[in-house]
């Protein structure tokens, strides 16, 4: 009875979703998904202390890491300390992709990897979705590397405006109670907060009650009586009488009548001949000389030929890649991620970005691009030496999709395409051999 008398007091919270420990939900997504897992909340203590129990619930067999952030560690001093906690004294490329690095110096043990981060606000895009792709490329890779994010609430606005780049990887939970936050929640709720700002509200108000003004003011007016304009109601002016009428619209005709005469026939026959007799008389037409004729159509069939070599000057079969200009040497320019970067790795995919054939051009684009860490090699094309400009290597095509989507548009533009590793060194080879 009494269980009974509280459904009927409360039958709302029947309806209510079934509750969930955080850790609980945590231990659930990284069992059957390759989710990485962001805990969110706007009080530090509460998101530290899913963290701690996370830990602290670990087996014996689980390689942990545990990285509190603060917004003076730099992206090099994050990796390091990841890589020094989980591979003790091992040696690593700092600028590698951490999928990268984590995959391959786990090849030879067996343990679960287990990656705590707190305080993600601190994080940048660029190493948040290389935590994200690590969780996801370990799942598919047969290894077990769970990756746990704890952050406060403005890190889910950095999660919905890059929504393209974290979907189908990343698990958003709340800190409080454990439940689920869609990607798209946060995308429409983000929308829907700038379109109801207090000042577009104000303005809209501002707006309508100017526009009530209005069509009060012109209704008044046209609707204004005698006494209130103090003139005569244009209804009660005095109309013209019916002798006036007949008279005014008599005189008008006889004028209308008077002023366009109407043309005969005959006059506009000979008025059409005589300006046709006068055209075909200030015609001079002159008739072309053989050598005229033969040069003009020498001469076009010269802008014809000249067309069509330039057509084939232009004509560049390298994929959808750009050749500029003419080639120079390029010794010591071949690659901003060190000599002999492509010769180190065996297996892999690059987005190939642009080549160019003029040394000075390949060095402008490499200077303006220079944030973007782009590798380079030089390769013999057509019997010239051309300059490669491509992402970094990474270990799946996927992974290459993914960078370059997140190109800038202007790159994207020439269409970058998916090339491997066998590829760019079978062409190193190539032109080491014809030196």
């Amino acid at each position: 009875m009494h269980v009974l008398a509280n459904k009927q007091a409360n039958p709302i919270a029947e309806t209510k979703v079934t509750s969930i420990s955080t850790n609980a939900r945590i231990d659930y997504i990284m069992r059957f998904s390759k989710h990485a897992v962001l805990v969110v909340d706007e009080d530090s203590d509460i998101y530290s202390a899913v963290g701690s129990l996370f830990l602290g619930a670990l087996p014996s067999n689980h390689n942990a890491a545990f990285i509190s952030l603060s917004p003076k560690l730099n992206e090099i001093q994050i990796r390091c300390r990841l890589i020094e906690q989980l591979f003790v004294d091992s040696l690593f490329d700092p600028e590698e992709a951490l999928a990268v690095t984590v995959l391959k110096l786990s090849t030879d043990s067996k343990e679960v990897i287990s990656i705590v981060i707190e305080n993600v606000q601190c994080l940048s895009l660029q190493l948040m979705h290389e935590f994200c792709q690590l969780a996801e490329l370990a799942a598919k890779a047969g290894r077990s590397v769970n990756v746990l994010l704890l952050g406060e609430e403005k890190t889910r606005e950095l999660i919905s405006d890059n929504k393209v780049v974290f979907t189908n990887k990343l698990s958003i939970v709340s800190a409080a109670d454990g439940q689920l936050i869609s990607i798209d929640t946060l995308v429409s709720n983000k929308n829907h907060s700038k379109l109801l700002t207090p000042f577009r509200k104000g303005l809209i108000a501002i707006i309508c009650l100017s526009s009530a003004a209005i069509v009060s003011i012109v209704l008044l007016y046209q609707t204004q009586s005698p006494s209130f304009s103090g003139q005569t109601p244009l209804l009660e002016q005095p109309s013209l009488s019916k002798d006036t009428e007949k008279v005014e619209s008599t005189t008008f005709i006889k004028v209308k009548e008077e002023a366009l005469p109407q043309a005969k026939g005959s006059e506009i026959y000979q008025q059409l001949m005589t300006d046709w007799n006068e055209r075909q008389d200030n015609r001079q037409i002159e008739i072309a000389k053989p050598n005229d004729v033969a040069n003009i159509l020498i001469s076009e069939q010269v802008k014809a030929e000249q067309l069509v070599v330039e057509k084939e000057q232009n004509i560049d079969t390298f994929a959808s890649t750009i050749i500029l200009d003419s080639t120079t040497n390029a010794e010591g320019y071949e690659n901003n991620l060190g000599r002999g970067y492509f010769q180190k790795i065996k297996h892999g995919f690059v987005a190939q970005i642009i080549g160019f054939s003029k040394l000075e051009t390949y060095k402008i684009f490499m200077e303006k691009y220079r944030p973007q860490k782009f590798a380079s090699y030089t390769r013999i094309l057509k019997n010239k030496k051309v300059f490669i400009i491509t992402t970094q290597v990474y270990p799946l095509k996927s992974d290459v999709e993914t960078v370059i989507s997140m190109l800038p548009l202007e790159l994207q533009k020439n269409k970058p395409w998916i090339k491997s590793i066998e590829a760019i060194n079978s062409e190193i080879s190539e032109y080491e051999n014809s030196q």
